[in-house]
């Protein structure tokens, strides 16, 4: 049997440079989730405020006329 010999942390020494690179991406990506769903709730609502007032002068000219 070859059993090879442990040599310590030089076996795994890009184990932690790695797993953080992974984590701080990790970190990004949600901040730019957050951010895109944030940008898409204000989307949603200025639309919902330009039919609102679109409604309005189209009521607003209908009862003049």
């Amino acid at each position: 049997m070859n059993f090879r010999k442990f040599r310590g942390h030089q076996d795994y020494r890009y184990t932690l440079p790695v797993s953080l690179t992974i984590s701080i991406l990790a970190v990004l990506v949600a901040g730019a989730t957050l951010l895109g769903h944030r940008a898409h709730t204000e989307e949603l609502l200025l639309q919902s405020r330009a039919t609102d007032q679109w409604s309005y002068y189209q009521a607003k000219e209908y009862s003049v006329s």
